[in-house]
C-alpha cells in the first residue's frame, strides 16, 4: 500500500493477510531489543505492531494514526 517514515520510524502499510480488509503496520527502521508492543516478523519480513484483532485499523489513514501513536510512545 505505502511507506512512510515519522520520526526516528519507518513504517510500511500494507493489507493484513490474516485479517481480511484491515491493514498490517511493519516497523521497518527504528525497532531496538527494548521496543515494546511489536511482534517480530516472519520469513525475513520487519517486525509489526502488535495490536488486538478487533482494533485493527481498516484503512490507511487508521494505520498511519496508530504507528504515529505508537511511535511517540516509544522514542520517535
Amino acid at each position: 500500500m505505502s511507506r512512510e517514515s515519522y520520526g526516528k520510524h519507518t513504517f510500511r502499510y500494507v493489507r493484513d493477510p490474516e485479517s481480511r480488509g484491515k491493514v498490517k503496520v511493519y516497523v521497518e527502521r527504528g525497532v531496538n531489543s527494548r521496543t515494546q508492543h511489536i511482534y517480530k516478523g516472519k520469513n525475513g519480513s520487519p517486525p509489526y505492531i502488535c495490536i488486538k484483532p478487533e482494533h485493527k485499523p481498516s484503512s490507511l489513514s487508521g494505520a498511519r494514526k496508530l504507528a504515529h501513536t505508537w511511535s511517540r510512545k516509544h522514542g520517535g
